[in-house]
């Protein structure tokens, strides 16, 4: 499909008449809906040829199987992910698969008045950019359970989702500097342009819905309608989350890429703001952040192993380094990737098993913070220590959990709670939970200096029973 901008010829056309089409100005920008009166200011454009239409010429080209370019640009979003091993590969391979039949029915005539090659033939990077955008958004979907044809809607919407961009001129899109405030208005008209350009295509109403709504945004602060919460569509809910995350993670014209891992905690941090909170819990459960025994490389060159990672920020976990420069080095250290925000995961390896529990033999020490809860984890020959101090509470749990993540290869773990001043029910129940964690784990747990007041608490909600008796060798004094 071919698209001709041309000025309007139409000397009868009358203020208060119904446009027969979409009108648009010399950028590109919509001036007028088909169906809405002519003002007397459109009028004053048309008799000037300052109100344009758009035409298009379509052939309906035979096509059984999936073009080489197609099949080039699927796997770019692919390529990405098996570099930092981000996301499932089996949810990756499926969402290919269901990507691979929409293009397959594009390609073919589908869908009257929409050729997608047309997007790769305008602008490379929006063409690449809305297939990257079509396979994280099928992933998501799958995740949340959608069925296959609303799948296939959600793959269409989202390949479709910039195709208002054929009406931005391409050095706007392709600018190397900051737009200026007239050209960021021009491309934020896209949603609207692109559909009014499928008004046309005979293509389902959630799918035209999705390129109208992936700039809204969960808070009411998007555009092109300032739609709000569950007034957007779920698919344009989806589609603008992988819209944003894609756009971040690939180099633009006017900046570099950002580390996915960055990419990741702009998204999360953006819950209930930007993103709906259902759909950023979706997409976080599809990806394999931090697994046992991964091993990571910093964007410093220096490689560690994944001992702790933080409930609340999950992308910036608590690494023991073993080698910098591509060398060993002796002393190992310690780096919590919360507290330098400079510093950020560049990939992951997950068979680093074998030097986790090389580590587990050498002694660590570190730190975690939780609500007014202090725990501070060692290893030592070959035995977990957990010395826990403050006030042990329902702030404190998810910290307390995620302790265990420090003990991988460890059979033994002694729980030293001399220094806990104030412990409830639910701090109960964190302890609980670990025991419940490091029975799954093959881990046997121990408790030394417990407070009787402690101890009476525990005997009360059943924890000796749990743990079993030979759990409580320090009995208090």
């Amino acid at each position: 499909m071919n698209f001709r901008i041309r000025p309007l010829q139409a000397p009868s056309t009358s203020v208060g008449q119904a446009s027969e089409q979409d009108l648009f100005d010399a950028n590109g920008r919509l001036l007028l809906e088909k169906g809405k009166l002519i003002s007397p200011e459109i009028l004053q454009a048309i008799r000037k040829q300052e109100a344009y239409s758009v035409t298009s010429n379509w052939t309906n080209r035979p096509c059984m199987s999936l073009s080489k370019d197609h099949h080039k640009s699927l796997n770019l979003l692919n390529h990405l992910y098996d570099e930092i091993n981000l996301i499932h590969v089996d949810y990756l391979s499926k969402g290919k698969v269901i990507l691979n039949r929409v293009l397959i029915d594009m390609e073919n005539g589908s869908f009257s008045f929409v050729n997608f090659s047309t997007l790769e033939t305008y602008d490379k990077l929006t063409y690449i950019h809305s297939i990257n955008v079509a396979l994280l958004a099928v992933v998501i979907g799958m995740h949340m359970g959608y069925a296959q044809e609303v799948l296939h809607n959600l793959a269409l919407g989202a390949l479709l989702h910039d195709w208002g961009k054929l009406s931005v001129p391409s050095e706007i899109l392709n600018k190397p500097s900051g737009l200026t405030l007239y050209e960021f208005d021009l491309i934020k008209q896209h949603p609207i342009c692109g559909e009014q350009m499928l008004r046309w295509s005979k293509l389902p109403g959630e799918v035209v819905k999705v390129v109208r709504q992936h700039h809204e945004r969960w808070d009411g602060q998007g555009y092109p309608d300032g739609l709000k919460g569950e007034d957007i569509h779920r698919n344009a809910q989806i589609v603008a989350l992988a819209d944003v995350f894609d756009a971040l993670t690939e180099d633009r014209p006017y900046r570099r890429a950002l580390p996915p891992y960055h990419a990741l905690e702009m998204i999360f941090l953006s819950i209930n703001k930007n993103f709906s909170p259902d759909v950023v819990h979706a997409f976080r459960n599809c990806l394999d952040i931090y697994p046992e025994n991964s091993t990571v490389t910093l964007n410093i060159g220096e490689m560690g192993i994944v001992i702790a990672v933080s409930p609340g920020l999950p992308t910036r976990p608590t690494v023991l380094i073993y080698k910098q420069q591509g060398n060993q080095i002796e002393e190992k250290k310690i780096v919590d990737l919360r507290d330098d925000l400079a510093l950020s995961i560049k990939a992951i390896d997950f068979d680093g098993s074998q030097m986790s529990k090389k580590m587990a033999s050498q002694k660590i020490s570190k730190i975690i913070n939780g609500g007014f809860l202090k725990i501070e984890a060692d290893i030592a020959d070959d035995k977990g220590i957990l010395n826990l101090s403050g006030v042990l509470d329902i702030s404190a749990v998810e910290a307390f959990k995620s302790s265990l993540n420090s003990f991988e290869g460890i059979n033994c773990l002694e729980i030293n709670l001399g220094g806990i001043t104030f412990v409830d029910s639910t701090g109960i129940g964190g302890i609980i939970e670990i025991v419940k964690k490091s029975k799954e784990q093959n881990m046997f747990v121990r408790y030394k200096n417990i407070p009787k007041y402690i101890f009476e608490l525990f005997a009360i909600l059943g924890v000796p029973d749990l743990c079993g008796k030979e759990a409580f060798e320090w009995l208090p004094e």
